[in-house]
């Protein structure tokens, strides 16, 4: 996996990408919000840690940043659970909190999890834009057999009649509805 670490404090950065290459992951560097905007854009991450207090913008700033130049899972990097991050985290894009100090095993567990679930939400949202899309379908061609049916169809032969062309045209029911509509 390539993972992208957004942390000013070098000594917090290397120790991160010395754990997460140990752990076969190979590592992005970056320094404040802006560079890790950057190094998003020119390299293919598949998951970022961010540090809650950045120079150049918070956490929650850059995190919806990120997430805007590259869709990936972010983990949280906060000092203490007392942080005042807590309170907002149901507003940030990201998958998990790792407090510091970061332990190897606790990091590799919250990389496994974010994956998964960033996974799932890929999944499920994939799922939400076909259904988006066929429930507008569906919407345009009642529109057009309506149009049909005003033309004198019933609405059985005007659903056969879209049917019909879109086979004999070969286009989709929702390409030939637009026709109708003159859309």
């Amino acid at each position: 996996m390539h993972i992208l670490i957004v942390e000013n404090d070098t000594a917090v950065r290397r120790e991160l990408r010395e754990m997460l290459q140990h752990l076969g992951h190979t590592v992005a560097p970056a320094a404040d919000s802006r560079d890790a905007v950057t190094v998003a854009r020119q390299r293919a991450c598949d998951l970022a840690i961010l540090a809650g207090e950045l120079p150049f913008g918070d956490g929650l700033h850059t995190a919806h940043k990120l997430v805007e130049a590259h869709q990936m899972p972010i983990l949280l990097l906060l000092n203490s659970a007392a942080d005042n991050w807590l309170a907002d985290l149901s507003n940030l894009p990201i998958y998990g909190c790792l407090f510091q100090p970061v332990r190897l095993p606790a990091l590799h567990v919250a990389i496994s999890v974010a994956a998964e679930r960033f996974g799932e939400t890929q999944v499920l949202f994939s799922r939400v834009r076909e259904l988006e899309e066929a429930l507008e379908t569906r919407k345009l061609i009642d529109r057009a057999k309506g149009k049909l049916i005003r033309m004198g169809m019933s609405e059985q032969k005007a659903f056969l009649s879209i049917q019909a062309r879109a086979r004999r045209t070969q286009k989709t029911m929702r390409e030939v509805a637009h026709a109708i509509l003159g859309d």
